[in-house]
């Protein structure tokens, strides 16, 4: 999070209303000036928080990931909703998938107000060679991953601010397995 403080409430609801057993919510936020620490205060003790300068987003996105201890993981920037159930969907395809390192689903554009605007077309069941040579069909806020396989091929690069789900999907897809779900898990 940085200096989302008219978005970041829908982000925090939509990540609480999931109501997933021993559901592990960090938040990192880059030192926000807006009024995104008042929002945060508010929530009390339901998430942990830092607040403080970064090296870019995929360094705190690292940051939160190395602060947490779930077997899966998963991050919205704080502009991001999840849909009702995509957690525990999710987690549900991962526990009867062994074989599965990173499952993704489809998501929703929404505007600044949240409202609904289309669906994103691009996601697609999973092809290694389309990945690769085409271009990035997996929405990252629909993506929930193994945190085994994400500590395997050295997490997020940090020196990558844009594109840093892209290059983490080619690592993974060298070494593991990949799902599509063609359920609606976020928006974005």
């Amino acid at each position: 999070s940085f200096n989302h403080g008219r978005y970041i409430d829908a982000t925090l609801r939509s990540v609480l209303s999931q109501n997933f057993p021993g559901l592990q919510y960090c938040v990192i936020d880059g030192g926000s000036t807006d009024d995104t620490l008042d929002v945060l205060r508010r929530y009390g003790g339901q998430f942990t928080w830092t607040s403080g300068p970064d090296a870019g987003q995929a360094d705190a996105i690292n940051r939160g990931f190395a602060g947490a201890t779930g077997d899966v993981l998963g991050w919205l920037n704080s502009d991001d909703c999840y849909k009702p159930g995509a957690i525990l969907a999710a987690a549900q395809f991962l526990r009867d998938h062994p074989e599965i390192a990173v499952v993704y689903g489809d998501a929703e554009f929404i505007r600044a107000d949240g409202s609904f605007l289309c669906p994103c077309a691009n996601p697609e069941p999973f092809n290694r060679h389309r990945l690769l040579h085409y271009s990035d069909y997996i929405v990252q806020p629909a993506a929930f991953f193994r945190r085994s396989a994400f500590d395997s091929v050295g997490r997020l690069d940090a020196g990558l601010h844009y594109a840093m789900d892209y290059d983490l999907w080619l690592k993974l897809a060298e070494r593991y397995e990949f799902a599509y779900v063609p359920q609606v898990w976020a928006q974005y």
